[in-house]
């Protein structure tokens, strides 16, 4: 990974003062940021079907800040939702920095900028209070990547910063540490993945109680709550649906068009079949389309949630009685 790091680090502030009309394709650090230093990456996760590695120097024009992240796929594909690790490079590629951060587009987009900013905050607080005593190598040292404060992006990056480590890109550290520091900050990620991320334990309570799960104790509501976080994900729900293409639900086997008439098809969800504790303990967790999800009315989901969430044929033989 160093050699990577060192190419797209030390090329970066040259190749973006190239020309735009030379393109990008031919750059040593757009090649380092967008395909070597991924595949590096990737070389070195214990779980690589879990996580979607990708890295930007911008869509069109070189962008001030570049990025490389590691994606939970449990948790987003993207990075302008959730939470993930991301390398930032500095505006003037002086420094580089390891950080579990958030997705901020979205959020500004959504309520604007000022107060992305301070919810980014709010939200890291409470994810680096869950580290609390975790940490060895990571820290919770500000980030600075040198935009100014009107810059779109770059505040918004730095006020989402959880924890992490700071690289000055003339002395990288070794292959090893770099490494190290990659897998403690793996730990940290599966480690909030399993215990509600930025959601405080007041909203996972409410709503594991709101579905039904008053009775439960805590942990099993944050698991249940990062199941649904599976669920809800816009990119997975599209694709099963579009490849089911029915109204009926498979654990009941009801059509929900001659129950509901034209909003029918809308009330079935999205279930993934992968027992919970797969997403909360950080196994290795698949998102195949159809094999490991299911399409069920809101009762037979709530009800396959409490019996196992991978148990589909015991639903199908409680709810065809």
């Amino acid at each position: 990974m160093r050699a990577e790091f060192l190419n797209w680090a030390t090329n970066y502030l040259s190749d973006s003062q190239r020309d735009l009309a030379a393109g990008k394709a031919g750059a040593p650090s757009h090649i380092a940021a967008t395909q070597t230093l991924p595949a590096s990456i990737a070389g070195r996760v214990a779980e690589p079907d879990r996580y979607q590695i990708r890295g930007s120097t911008g869509a069109g024009p070189w962008a001030d800040i570049s990025w490389v992240a590691v994606l939970d796929r449990a948790i987003t594909n993207t990075t302008q939702h959730g939470y993930y690790i991301v390398y930032l490079l500095s505006k003037d590629g002086t420094r580089l920095y390891l950080t579990l951060n958030q997705g901020c587009k979205k959020l500004s987009d959504d309520i604007g900028k000022p107060s992305a900013k301070d919810e980014l905050e709010r939200r890291a607080a409470i994810m680096r209070a869950r580290l609390r005593g975790r940490l060895a190598r990571l820290g919770v040292k500000p980030i600075t990547l040198g935009t100014p404060p009107s810059h779109r992006l770059g505040p918004l990056y730095e006020a989402g910063h959880v924890v992490g480590a700071h690289y000055q890109t003339d002395a990288l550290p070794s292959e090893t540490e770099l490494v190290a520091d990659l897998e403690e900050a793996l730990a940290h990620y599966k480690f909030l993945v399993a215990n509600g991320g930025y959601r405080s334990t007041e909203d996972i309570i409410e709503e594991a109680d709101g579905d039904g799960f008053e009775g439960e104790d805590l942990p099993f509501k944050k698991k249940y709550v990062a199941h649904r976080t599976v669920e809800r994900d816009a990119s997975h729900a599209k694709k099963v649906k579009a490849y089911f293409n029915t109204d009926v639900c498979m654990g009941c086997d009801r059509s929900m068009t001659d129950l509901y008439g034209d909003i029918g098809p809308k009330v079935l969800e999205v279930h993934h079949l992968i027992p919970l504790e797969t997403l909360a303990t950080g196994q290795i967790t698949s998102f195949r389309v159809p094999e490991d999800f299911a399409l069920l009315c809101p009762s037979c989901h709530r009800v396959i949630h409490k019996i196992g969430a991978s148990d589909l044929k015991a639903l199908q033989k409680l709810a065809r009685k």
